[in-house]
């Protein structure tokens, strides 16, 4: 008798690539979770802030803290689950916006009155695998062919720089999302030929404004952007294109003030917004900070090794001129 062989179409051969390599980086994500017995300061804020009706400015730092202490001051008390005012005012105090405080706090609030690491980390694993597969649908569809997008997905996703964000209980997965998200909303404009119909507008939209509510480091990224994209539309003559995107980033930001008007506060008035804006003016912002972060890059995705960065640049040319040849 003649066995039977199934012919996988290229379609369930990617899909079953990209499904292996997301169940390993999920595997490897929850693997190093479960490793993590020690809560930093911040991370303890965010419980705190999400869940506490009484705004407590400072947790307890490098002292030990009984299950009690966590249990009264850190979960969704009973009588205060879903009480979305509790997160959205004790961030009114504190110097960043509320989203990924009201998530936490619905979580914890389905999980009433206990306290447990995991409730911040499902957040962290929902985004960053939607992040995952959002930029391997971004660069397969704008950039390169799948097996290339397939490879930086990889290459992402098995970084320390992922499975740092993936432990640490902050905003950082949920920002790393939305900042993909905008570009993506990016490249299919200009794929489309800055076509800016309906749902390209509602996408650009959304984009913006639950970046702007997650952390204001995305509204310097959404700046720096729209900026480098109104002066690709002015080169390319997109003249009707150009007043709706910048219509529609001026109405995504008036929205978000609306919602978050503690915004201008923050950044005018606030200990942080204001060292920011005295670094910007007095021209040592730039500087510093693209040193800070190419150190953190090359710390998170090589590992602090040049040779490993020195090996991966290689291939990457190397890619490059194979597929120019090809």
């Amino acid at each position: 008798m003649k066995k039977k062989f199934i012919k996988l179409t290229d379609k369930k051969i990617i899909v079953c690539i990209m499904v292996l390599i997301l169940g390993i980086q999920l595997a490897l994500s929850l693997f190093w979770a479960d490793q993590k017995q020690y809560l930093a300061p911040d991370e303890l804020f965010s419980y705190v802030s999400a869940n506490n009706p009484d705004y407590i400015g400072k947790v307890p730092k490098d002292v030990w803290l009984n299950e009690g202490w966590y249990t009264e001051y850190a979960s969704a008390q009973d009588d205060h689950t879903f009480e979305y005012g509790i997160p959205y005012y004790n961030q009114d105090k504190d110097v960043h916006p509320p989203l990924y405080y009201i998530a936490l706090h619905t979580v914890c609030s389905v999980f009433q009155g206990s306290f447990s690491k995991w409730y911040a980390l499902i957040i962290n694993m929902v985004f960053l695998l939607l992040t995952l597969w959002l930029l391997y649908r971004m660069t397969n569809k704008y950039l390169c062919e799948w097996k290339v997008a397939a490879a930086i997905v990889a290459a992402y996703g098995f970084s320390c720089g992922f499975f740092t964000t993936a432990v640490y209980l902050r905003m950082y997965a949920m920002l790393t999302f939305f900042t993909v998200a905008y570009v993506y909303v990016h490249l299919k404009i200009q794929a489309e030929d800055f076509c800016l119909k309906k749902k390209n507008i509602v996408l650009l939209f959304f984009a913006t404004l639950i970046g702007y509510m997650t952390h204001y480091y995305f509204v310097i990224f959404a700046i720096v952007s729209a900026g480098i994209f109104c002066v690709w539309m002015l080169f390319s003559k997109k003249w009707k294109a150009l007043l709706k995107y910048v219509a529609t980033l001026f109405l995504a930001a008036l929205v978000g003030i609306c919602i978050w008007p503690f915004s201008l506060k923050h950044v005018f008035l606030g200990y942080r917004g204001r060292g920011s804006l005295d670094a910007i003016i007095n021209g040592s912002f730039y500087g510093v900070k693209m040193k800070l972060m190419l150190d953190q890059v090359f710390g998170a995705v090589f590992g602090g090794r040049w040779w490993i960065a020195i090996v991966c640049l290689l291939l990457v040319l190397a890619l490059i001129i194979f597929y120019r040849k090809n």
